[in-house]
């Protein structure tokens, strides 16, 4: 049979088996031609279509009946094109990506899964699907256990290629439930075929309906029971800045090449990078960003994702000025080392910075030589700046250098940073650095802080946990859920250890949706807690991994939302660029292992 055949035979089954007045099910329950139920869903929901037809129903009258979706396959006699795409999203209605081709190719396994999600990703991306958006994959029949083995290699192949991340599936109550209960995808779109009138909650997709006529077509009804069911197009869910929900580094994730890029600077102030483009199994020599300047500090990184431009920020080693760097080339070359802006030029702390993916400006943040934090914007990819300006001068005596989050739900900034009298305040603007808020205090209850705070943004429960070393050596936190009007008490995240040099750096795995910090214990040891609560509770600190155990500089963190893994830096003694990583930040840590010996570095 061939592909074609088979993709056809598929189509008609699932229709064929749905249309029959009672169906029997492997839980032994009969199923009528429409067993879904509108009304037990969320307040989120919408209607929409899904079709593999030629020619499809006109968009026109798809909108015109009410559904503002449509589930489009990426092969077959319909499939989704780039103008087809754009007629959908020019009549208002979303794009979701499916992908089915012969009906029990899952049964092949891993490989299988290898192959169709490569074309199904050259499909998606050539009809201008974003790369962050899921694909659903077909489990077209009535699944059982023994199938499961098979199944879930095949969807471990589709991980290996799109990302976990990305992995949605269609099919059963059975079928979605096992494989969410194992990990094996994010986005479900359950069919009431093969369910027995079971809903699995976790699904974003129902199909609900088979064989309505939609302009004289016969097509699939289906029902979103999430804001989030993996559309692009017309209303897709609020960017949360290519997946960063920490506080910008030293090290940075482009998620269009796939790449992790690790800056670090060298003897003589020469500012080196490496890279790795297969999530660390392997790095690049370390090479100079570029020759024109020597710096000072430690640098930071932040990706522009529409101007794909990486830019870099330190400081000069001469005048203290704020020096920018950018590659749109993915690090292979980098522009001469320039001057942010001129109108303050000796900067006593290092740089944080943050892209606003709704008016896509980026802002530079860092601490004046008088102890005041300064900014400026660039909306045009770093092609100009605005003249550097105080953030607020309620507050101007700053010990530590500032750190921001954007958040992409309230479209606001908040900048953090501690006091010459150890507090921690903050400030926050909601028109895009127009104007801020008075500095204020984030929480009284400690106030003694020896560190600078780190943020972390909780993109399902949209709540910041800001982090800092207390005076004593011990690691507090408070929480905010409604985007820093109110904060709870300062706590100690975990008193295992209490005695750090370092300060603490947090990393959210959206997979496993669990926070890890990391920071540097006194012995010069990097010890991790989690929480897989959003930090109603703690685990013990425990040692990373005890291969390296002689820490000279602080963690830096990258979560790589294409493998579902962590990564950790870490400068060692004898200026050795280490680094570890954990698949989903509960199993454990590999060794620690040098990035590339091409350098030994003073600093990171």
């Amino acid at each position: 049979m061939t592909e074609d055949q088979q993709f056809q035979s598929s189509l008609s089954r699932r229709r064929m088996l749905a249309a029959i007045a009672a169906v029997t099910v492997g839980t032994g329950v009969k199923l009528g031609l429409d067993l879904g139920n509108p009304s037990a869903a969320s307040a989120a929901t919408r209607l929409g279509l899904d079709f593999n037809t030629y020619p499809n129903p006109s968009p026109s009258t798809i909108r015109a009946d009410g559904y503002t979706f449509v589930c489009q396959y990426l092969a077959g006699p319909g499939a989704l094109t780039r103008s087809s795409a754009l007629a959908f999203i020019g009549a208002g209605i979303d794009v979701v990506c499916n992908w089915e081709m012969a009906q029990y190719a899952p049964l092949n396994g891993y490989s299988q899964g290898v192959s169709d999600a490569q074309k199904a990703q050259s499909a998606a991306s050539a009809a201008g699907m974003p790369a962050a958006r899921p694909i659903y994959f077909s489990l077209d029949w009535d699944v059982q256990s023994g199938d499961l083995p098979a199944i879930e290699k095949y969807f471990d192949g589709i991980a290996s290629v799109i990302g976990r991340d990305c992995t949605g599936a269609y099919g059963g109550y059975y079928a979605i439930q096992q494989l969410f209960n194992s990990s094996k995808i994010k986005w479900g779109w359950q069919t009431y075929a093969w369910s027995g009138g079971n809903w699995d909650s976790r699904s974003q997709l129902r199909q609900i309906k088979n064989d309505i006529q939609v302009g004289g077509t016969g097509v699939d009804e289906d029902q979103a029971v999430a804001d989030d069911f993996g559309q692009w197009g017309v209303s897709a869910p609020v960017s949360t800045g290519n997946g960063i929900t920490s506080d910008s580094s030293w090290s940075v994730y482009n998620p269009d090449t796939k790449t992790m890029t690790l800056f670090g600077l060298g003897s003589g102030g020469h500012l080196g990078l490496t890279k790795s483009t297969n999530g660390g199994a392997s790095w690049s020599n370390w090479a100079e960003a570029n020759a024109y300047w020597r710096l000072q500090g430690t640098p930071n990184a932040v990706y522009d994702a529409d101007a794909k431009m990486t830019m870099l920020f330190a400081r000069g080693q001469a005048d203290g000025a704020m020096g920018i760097s950018t590659s749109t080339n993915n690090g292979a070359t980098w522009s001469n080392w320039a001057q942010v802006n001129a109108y303050w030029s000796n900067f006593k702390g290092d740089a944080s910075a943050v892209y606003n993916p709704d008016t896509k400006k980026v802002t530079v943040f860092a601490r004046g030589g008088d102890g005041r934090i300064g900014y400026t914007q660039s909306g045009n990819a770093g092609a100009s700046w605005s003249n550097w300006a105080e953030v607020n001068a309620y507050w101007n005596n700053f010990a530590g250098d500032p750190h921001v989050i954007y958040n992409p739900y309230t479209k606001k900034m908040t900048v953090f940073a501690r006091g010459g009298d150890g507090r921690i305040g903050y400030t926050q603007s909601g028109n895009d650095g127009a104007s801020w808020s008075n500095w204020a205090e984030v929480n009284a209850y400690w106030n003694n802080f020896a560190g600078d705070p780190h943020v972390v943004l909780n993109p399902d429960t949209k709540r910041m946990t800001v982090f800092a070393r207390g005076g004593d050596g011990r690691i507090g936190y408070t929480q905010s859920g409604n985007d820093g009007a109110s904060w709870s008490n300062w706590a100690e995240v975990n008193a295992y250890w209490n005695n750090f040099a370092g300060d603490p750096r947090p990393v959210y795995n959206a997979s496993a949706k669990t926070i890890s910090l990391l920071a540097r214990g006194g012995d010069g040891r990097i010890g991790y807690s989690q929480s897989g609560n959003d930090g109603a509770s703690w685990s013990n600190w425990a040692e990373a991994n005890a291969y390296w155990n002689n820490f000279v500089g602080d963690p830096s963190a990258i979560y790589d939302p294409d493998t579902a893994q962590s990564t950790v830096f870490a400068l060692g003694s004898g200026g050795h660029m280490g680094y570890t990583q954990s698949i989903n930040s509960v199993s454990g840590w590999t060794n620690w292992a040098e990035v590339n010996a091409y350098w030994t570095l003073i600093g990171s």
